[in-house]
């Protein structure tokens, strides 16, 4: 019995030069194939098996929000990094991307909000309890991460879980007849 791979398709957003090439990489580690960066193609290729199935993660990587809601309205789970260092950068979270998945794309699922800082020395212009807020008062589903103290191999199993989640709620939500095994 041979089984049918499914595609979960992941996305993560956020200002140039934040750090979503590494975190992805660090996840990926050696299982990932890199694509040059393609208007619709994935950035990140993979195979993931979970239960009984065979997931290809396509993993989409966007500094900029032209021509991207095509492909951010389908995912199944949405990353948004930004700079915890930065005021401007919180700011963006909102006017940017926050906006853009929730209105513009068409995004209803999950979005997690990762918030990075490459020291635990770093003054901070951002706090947990701001970004829990502005989740809130947005009415997304949502919810937020500091990441910038927290090792790889953490960073790597943080996005397993939420990728790993991504793939079983695609499970659940299958009807027992829509045979994804044959």
């Amino acid at each position: 019995m041979s089984k049918k791979t499914v595609s979960v398709k992941v996305a993560f957003l956020g200002d140039p030069k934040i750090g979503k090439s590494e975190f992805i990489k660090n996840y990926a580690g050696e299982k990932s194939v890199t694509k040059e960066k393609k208007e619709k193609g994935p950035h990140f290729v993979f195979l993931n098996r979970l239960e009984n199935f065979e997931f290809k993660i396509n993993i989409y990587e966007f500094s900029d929000t032209e021509k991207r809601s095509n492909i951010v309205k389908d995912c199944q789970c949405v990353f948004i990094l930004f700079d915890m260092t930065k005021r401007e950068a919180f700011e963006r979270l909102l006017d940017t991307w926050i906006i853009f998945l929730r209105d513009t794309s068409g995004y209803k699922g999950k979005i997690i909000i990762l918030g990075n800082y490459m020291n635990e020395n770093d003054f901070l212009t951002t706090d947990e309890e701001e970004v829990k807020e502005l989740i809130q008062v947005c009415e997304i589903n949502g919810e937020f991460h500091k990441i910038g103290t927290k090792s790889n191999e953490e960073k790597k199993e943080l996005i397993k879980e939420f990728i790993n989640n991504a793939c079983s709620q695609y499970v659940q939500g299958k009807k027992q007849d829509d045979c994804l095994i044959f």
